[in-house]
């Protein structure tokens, strides 16, 4: 996927952890919606140039790919997501 080199100076990612979350979480609902999240993740990134640690991205993207959006916001702040990082 082509990128803007402007994008990190424009609207860099602020907190890159919670992208890392938000892709553990969204994979809590299944493989294929993880991929699909992940791809939309991209999008945004590279293409619109948004803030992808931003949480109401997080849900505009999780919402666009259909993730139940409770399920995704407690994994999202849960420490199941974390602890799917340390095994």
């Amino acid at each position: 996927m082509s990128c803007d080199g402007d994008l990190w100076y424009e609207n860099p990612v602020s907190t890159p952890s919670i992208v890392a979350l938000s892709i553990k979480a969204a994979e809590f609902q299944g493989q294929r919606l993880g991929s699909k999240f992940l791809r939309k993740l991209q999008e945004f990134l590279f293409l619109k140039k948004q803030d992808i640690s931003n949480e109401q991205v997080l849900l505009d993207i999780a919402n666009e790919v259909n993730l139940d959006l409770d399920e995704f916001k407690k994994r999202l702040s849960f420490r199941y997501s974390k602890k799917s990082f340390k095994t």
